[in-house]
């Protein structure tokens, strides 16, 4: 089920955001306090992960309009929408057809009725303050389908949103036996009141199975110190496999360690064969693993199918990490719509300006755009950065002819051509002219976006090999869109 989109209203600073078109992968660069988050929250409580997520009236309609919040009792917040491969449709169908009425004994049945299959369908979904989300399906002529049957499949298997948005795990050693005292004073249904280092913790445990009382009660016998050091085998094998799939930069193995009621968790690396507990590892490796096992959690241990939504990830790697991650997305996107909030120029992503989503704030509210060109200067800050350009560049391309080129190769070869014609009295380029390498044919898109959008007098030269020509054909074309610019 393809994720196409959202809109969010009366929500905290969003007045209504309008209709945001979403990608496979879709980035929302912004400034702080920009709304990134609000527009990420609404749409989590739509259909969430965690079904006790819900908004919250008092806290979340829009202060500025705070008349209005008396009768706010039923004001849309979020929609979105789904759409339907044709097997999902054909599902949809089998699930959901009419029922034929029941036959007297000895009479013939009718013929089962013909069911007109649409080529397209959505699902829908609403949800307003004080109300469960709708689910409505649309595409299928009025009596097609039983409402009822079809809302009921809908419920079921329209993607759940997952939202990360805590990564920090500090990796010391935990007493689990205070754990389970924490944990019982804020009530075992209300594990989003522990912090997030025990929030973890648990996580690590439900992922590995182990319910916490049972492994702590296990500690008090010879025998149950026996078979829980078979959980934690278990636990920890199943931990590093969860983590090697979306870890690649070098392979890692994690123990967990038991001693009475205190855990430990020790991370080796393959090369080195000397293992090390988790708080002494730096800051970006222990956010992966945070990231990692949260996101498995979330996922149920099955990378497929939901809608991830996440907060500013990445933030603590390096550059060649933050490539890395976007390498990981790129493998999650074949089964998971992802949606990621950044300031970070690294973490845009220059082979797709179409993935851009430009959070902006007019007049203190919300405000998206589509592409990659905004009036304000911090958003466009984190655009000019991952393009290699700072403001004085800009300053000078803008009065300059602009000829973009795939990479710093091409850029050496045209000015030694231009110099040798020179120098033969013929002409070369103009100075004029600034050559302006992409680094690579498949992002020259991004390039060309900004540079349209700047209104800059630009082009773009590209090889004849069949990397230039495919870029030429294809990637153009959310160029040439102007919803995109």
């Amino acid at each position: 089920m393809k994720f196409e989109g959202f809109q969010v209203t009366n929500f905290r600073n969003v007045i209504d955001s309008g209709w945001i078109t979403a990608n496979q992968i879709t980035a929302f660069v912004g400034q702080n306090e920009a709304g990134k988050s609000n527009l990420f929250e609404a749409l989590y409580c739509l259909n969430p992960i965690i079904e006790e997520a819900d908004y919250n009236l008092n806290e979340d309609w829009p202060v500025d309009q705070w008349e209005g919040r008396k009768n706010a009792d039923g004001e849309l917040v979020c929609h979105a929408r789904f759409r339907l491969s044709s097997d999902e449709i054909a599902a949809l169908v089998a699930a959901a057809a009419p029922e034929m009425e029941a036959i007297a004994e000895g009479e013939t049945p009718p013929s089962a009725p013909l069911v007109e299959v649409p080529s397209e369908a959505f699902i829908n979904l609403y949800k307003y303050y004080g109300y469960a989300t709708d689910f409505e399906v649309k595409g299928f002529t009025s009596g097609t389908l039983s409402e009822g049957r079809a809302t009921a499949w809908a419920k079921a298997s329209v993607p759940k949103f997952v939202y990360i948005h805590d990564y920090d795990m500090s990796g010391a050693q935990v007493e689990l036996n205070q754990l389970r005292d924490r944990w019982d004073q804020v009530g075992r249904k209300n594990r989003h009141k522990l912090s997030n280092e025990d929030q973890t913790i648990l996580i690590i445990l439900d992922l590995a199975n182990i319910e916490l009382d049972d492994f702590l009660q296990k500690g008090d016998s010879a025998e149950g110190r026996t078979v829980r050091s078979f959980d934690k085998r278990s636990a920890s094998a199943y931990l590093t496999k969860q983590f090697d799939n979306l870890w690649r930069q070098k392979e890692v193995k994690f123990d967990i360690e038991i001693d009475g009621p205190t855990l430990n968790i020790f991370a080796e690396d393959a090369g080195i064969g000397m293992p090390v507990r988790l708080h002494r590892r730096s800051t970006g490796f222990r956010w992966y693993v945070s990231f990692a096992w949260k996101f498995t959690h979330a996922t149920s241990g099955e990378f497929k199918d939901c809608v991830l939504l996440l907060e500013e990830p990445g933030v603590h790697l390096h550059f060649t990490g933050q490539r890395d991650l976007l390498a990981v997305f790129e493998r999650l996107a074949e089964h998971n719509a992802i949606l990621y909030t950044t300031h970070l120029a690294s973490m845009v992503d220059l082979a797709h300006p179409e993935r851009v989503r430009i959070v902006e704030s007019r007049d203190n509210h919300v405000a998206v755009t589509r592409g990659i060109v905004s009036s304000q200067r911090e958003p466009m800050a984190v655009i000019e950065q991952s393009l290699g350009l700072t403001g004085d560049h800009s300053g000078i391309l803008g009065s300059r002819q602009v000829l973009i080129v795939e990479g710093g190769g091409d850029t050496v070869v045209l000015q030694k051509l231009s110099g040798l014609l020179k120098a033969d009295g013929k002409e070369g380029l103009s100075d004029k002219v600034y050559l302006w390498p992409a680094h690579g044919a498949p992002k020259t898109p991004m390039y060309a976006g900004f540079a349209i959008g700047q209104g800059w007098d630009a082009g773009v030269l590209l090889d004849s090999d069949d990397e230039g020509l495919e870029n030429g054909r294809e990637q153009w074309k959310e160029i040439s869109d102007p919803h995109a610019r």
